[in-house]
């Protein structure tokens, strides 16, 4: 059995490190973004190990003048559960391992301490004797320890750990002797090879070490985490009592991982309002027939409970998008960045949108430009690598790309061309990988750089009002009189114009109560925030007449305690997580003025959809904690409750167009302030 185990450990061993090398390999090939969203992780693990045994065990037990053994190598293995704990996100992690270890120890040497008469050579010879200690031992370990990784977008980590174990399941030995030469003699039972020991090693204790190890784990689908380990033990003490024996280990370890959280909600900020009684008061509606006959026309009344809303004061910064996107092999500009001709630009009378606030770009950087007379702008034209034939060609079409912006600076705001510099590349430097089709769509395209600050600063939009509907219900009561052969009545939900409820009733239905669906509650809370009105139309046909009647909708406003901050203040580059300097004082500026000490800050990182679902759940992630680093500095008393990476499970913007995509590349930091 033993021979069985060990042909097989010296078959896996190979296979072992073969997929430790391609695994490691496979890092180096990655790019290197990378964060791990869970708390919590459980597996299994198998090693191999190759053990270098010492020892001073006497040949003969407890008879140290007949020789000792002195040091062998063997190889193992180990194989149990692996349970560890996020202490620090994506750095710090508590681990703790329960492994059975199986430790075969090999132990040789030979003596040549006595002459004996040759009978075939006539001569005195050396009685030389092998003689093999081989033991097994079978350990219960425990291993806790901690684990660190020193650069959090590359997924290598260290592993610092403790081992104890104990041969609780077993230790046994066997010494044997065996005469190598002169083969002409035997031992007395006439064999030359005979055990002269075995039996269980009853000084066999607990034996204690310590393990550096580095690890390398590449994310699965679902939560899975594939391992690949090469780690050190360093023995500490003696596996036996009365002599010793020390065995230190080279081992390499392959696992598999399941993250989970307990609580995989995400917290969200408790808004503290202001509670106002509800009073419902019947609203008597006239009905006219705008049919214009003499037809009678029944009467009724309508009342309604009010709409409950929270008012929130919300400040919203947008950031700029400094570049210019082009179709193949054209440098005309496109319609959409035409907005507007000479004159100052109120920038909160823009629309609050993104999209909308990128395509007035070139007017906000021109009529900024007006009020920085000494500032100047450097154009960059690019291509996607492929639209021109030459490098030359490739160049002009650049150039042309990135005067075609100039001459509308300057057509539209009066910029002084000598304001503006032409630069190009065949290429961007901050590129889109063009493995995806997209990725030649949005390198074709002009990018916009200043050392001025204020020309690229994001749009914001300051202290306007938010709605946001709480009611979970819409409740009406109706009463008819007088209305004759009318059995039924149709009842409509706007907001704005947009339809969002629409039902018949009979007229004896005096009481309704309509539950709002989410979707329904942001139609609604969408309609208000657009200024437009929440209304219910109610009509019926009475002798092939329609009569119609609208009614505004009773709103209760109710002041949020609170102040909400939305700081969308960076759009990275493509598969990019880093902030340079410029993003660090854009930062600054905002945070200073917007996060106070008794602010509460959540932070969450998105992507857009190119790539796979996991990797861009860790590049949000890396996102999101970049900026928080740079936020922490700046205002380190705030309460950070979250920092969360969302990947492209919520598509912020229209993804169709490199702008889209380019805008869902951000971090949205959340600000709640209570109002003094």
């Amino acid at each position: 059995m033993k021979t069985i185990c060990f042909r097989i450990l010296k078959r896996l061993l190979p296979i072992m490190i073969v997929l430790c090398l391609a695994l490691s390999l496979g890092a180096l090939a990655e790019n290197f973004n990378y964060a791990d969203t869970s708390d919590y992780r459980i597996g299994l693990n198998l090693s191999g190990l190759y053990s270098f045994n010492k020892s001073d065990i006497p040949t003969i037990w407890n008879a140290s003048d007949c020789g000792k053994y002195y040091e062998g190598n063997s190889i193992a293995f180990s194989g149990g559960l692996v349970l560890s704990y996020t202490v620090l996100i994506n750095m710090i992690w508590a681990d703790l391992r329960l492994n059975y270890r199986y430790l075969p120890i090999n132990l040789s040497i030979s003596t040549s301490d006595y002459l004996v008469f040759n009978p075939q050579t006539q001569t005195y010879d050396p009685l030389v004797v092998n003689h093999e200690f081989v033991s097994t031992f079978n350990y219960l370990t425990i291993e806790p320890g901690i684990i660190f990784q020193p650069i959090q977008s590359i997924p290598i980590k260290l592993r610092l750990a403790f081992d104890a174990g104990n041969p609780l399941f077993g230790s046994k030995y066997e010494t044997t002797d065996e005469i190598s030469s002169p083969r002409v003699f035997s031992f007395p039972d006439s064999t030359l090879k005979h055990t002269t020991q075995s039996g269980s090693l009853q000084t066999a204790g607990t034996s204690l070490g310590i393990i550096g190890g580095v690890i390398y784990e590449k994310i699965l689908s679902n939560n899975f985490f594939l391992i690949a380990e090469i780690n050190y033990r360093y023995p500490l003490n003696s596996a036996l009592s009365d002599y010793q024996l020390t065995s230190s280990m080279i081992g390499l370890n392959l696992g598999i991982q399941y993250g989970f959280n307990f609580d995989k909600s995400q917290p969200k900020p408790k808004f503290e309002v202001i509670d106002t009684p509800q009073v419902i008061k019947p609203i008597p509606v006239i009905v006219q027939d705008t049919t214009k006959t003499l037809i009678p026309t029944p009467e009724f009344t309508l009342s309604s409970a009010p709409i409950e809303v929270l008012e929130t004061v919300v400040t919203h910064t947008y950031p700029l998008l400094p570049y210019v996107f082009f179709n193949s092999s054209s440098y005309y500009l496109k319609d959409k960045y035409k907005q507007r001709t000479n004159g100052k630009i109120t920038e909160n009378d823009l629309p609050n949108n993104a999209l909308n606030i990128y395509s007035t770009m070139l007017d906000i950087i021109g009529s900024r430009m007006n009020e920085n007379q000494g500032s100047t702008l450097v154009i960059t034209g690019m291509s996607d690598g492929r639209e021109e034939i030459s490098s030359e060609q490739t160049l002009k079409l650049a150039e042309n790309r990135a005067e075609s912006v100039a001459d509308y600076l300057i057509a539209n705001w009066s910029i002084d061309k000598k304001r503006l510099i032409i630069k190009t590349r065949e290429t961007p430097e901050l590129a889109t990988s063009t493995i995806y089709q997209e990725g030649y769509e949005e390198n074709r395209r002009v990018e916009i750089s200043t050392l001025n600050y204020d020309l690229l600063k994001p749009v914001v939009y300051s202290k306007f009002k938010e709605y946001n509907v709480r009611s979970d219900n819409l409740i009406f009561n109706t009463r008819f009189s007088n209305f004759g052969n009318i059995s039924e009545y149709e009842l409509n939900i706007l907001a704005g114009s947009n339809k969002i409820y629409n039902s018949t009733f009979k007229v004896n239905d005096t009481s309704i109560v309509l539950k709002l669906t989410t979707d329904q509650k942001e139609m609604l809370s969408k309609a208000l925030n657009e200024k437009k009105n929440i209304s219910i139309n109610l009509s019926y046909i009475s002798d092939n007449h329609k009569v119609e009647k609208n009614h505004l909708a009773n709103i209760q406003k109710i002041q949020n305690q609170f102040e909400l901050g939305r700081l969308n203040l960076i759009v990275f580059d493509f598969d990019k997580f880093e902030i340079n300097d410029i993003n660090k004082k854009m930062i600054n500026d905002f945070v200073a003025n917007t996060i106070l000490d008794n602010s509460k800050v959540s932070i969450t990182g998105s992507t857009d959809k190119l790539g796979e679902k996991n990797y861009n759940l860790n590049l949000s992630l890396s996102r999101a904690e970049s900026t928080y680093k740079v936020i922490k500095k700046i205002k380190p008393k705030a309460d950070y409750k979250e920092v969360t990476g969302i990947g492209d499970t919520k598509l912020l913007y229209d993804n169709s167009l490199p702008e889209g995509r380019f805008y869902c590349r951000t971090v949205l930091i959340e600000v709640t302030t209570p109002i003094n």
